[in-house]
C-alpha cells in the first residue's frame, strides 16, 4: 500500500518515477524495500509541501519513512480489505508510536466510530485520527447536515469520554485512559 502511495503521489506531482519503482511488480521483497526508500527519497525531493504515507502497521516502516523525510504517517490497515488477516490499527499503533516518539506526526484510521473510539486512538499514540467510513456513510445518509451531525455526535462522545476519564485536554489523553495496559 505504500508502494501505490508513492506512485500516486509520483502521477499527482507528474514526473517520471525513478527506475527502482518499476521493481514493485516483481515479488522480492528486497528490493521491494530499497525501491519504497528510493521512492520516497525521490517524492521528497521533488514535493516540499507536507509528506503523509498512509498504511503504516510496522515500527520498522514507520521509522524508515521519519529518516527518509515524511512528515507524518498513518497507522491504517485500509479496513482489513487487503488482507484479512492482518493487524489492527489499535493493535499495531502502540509500538509505531513509540518507534519514532515526535520525528512525525502519527495518524491513526481504521475502526473509529465513535468519540470513544477517538479517545482510544489518542490514547494509544495517536496525535490525530481519521473518520474513514463514518463520515462515508453520514453523507449518504443525509448529505452534508449528515456529516455535519456526525462530527456533533463524534465530538459529544469524545467529550463525554474525556470528562469520564478526567482530561479537560485531548493532549491529556494518553496510556492511563486505557483499562488494560498496552504494552509495546
Amino acid at each position: 500500500t505504500a508502494a501505490m502511495t508513492l506512485v500516486a503521489a509520483a502521477v499527482k506531482l507528474e514526473c517520471d518515477l525513478p527506475v527502482g519503482i518499476q521493481i514493485l511488480a516483481g515479488a522480492d521483497f528486497e528490493a521491494l524495500a530499497v525501491a519504497h526508500t528510493a521512492g520516497l527519497d525521490f517524492i521528497r525531493a521533488e514535493w516540499d509541501g507536507p509528506l503523509i504515507i498512509k498504511g503504516i502497521l510496522d515500527p520498522d516502516d514507520a521509522r524508515q519513512a521519519a529518516d527518509h523525510g515524511a512528515d507524518g504517517i498513518v497507522v491504517s490497515n485500509h479496513g482489513g480489505r487487503q488482507l484479512d488477516g492482518v493487524l489492527s490499527s489499535a493493535r499495531a499503533l502502540p509500538p509505531i508510536a513509540d518507534a519514532v516518539g515526535d520525528r512525525l506526526t502519527v495518524l491513526a484510521d481504521g475502526g473509529v466510530r465513535s468519540g470513544l473510539d477517538v479517545a482510544r486512538m489518542l490514547a494509544l499514540g495517536a496525535k490525530g485520527v481519521m473518520l474513514g467510513r463514518a463520515w462515508a456513510y453520514a453523507l449518504g445518509a443525509d448529505g452534508e447536515a449528515g456529516v455535519a451531525r456526525m462530527l456533533k455526535l463524534i465530538s459529544a462522545e469524545l467529550r463525554v469520554a474525556m470528562a469520564l476519564g478526567g482530561f479537560t485536554r485531548i493532549d491529556q489523553i494518553d496510556r492511563s485512559a486505557l483499562a488494560v495496559p498496552i504494552e509495546s
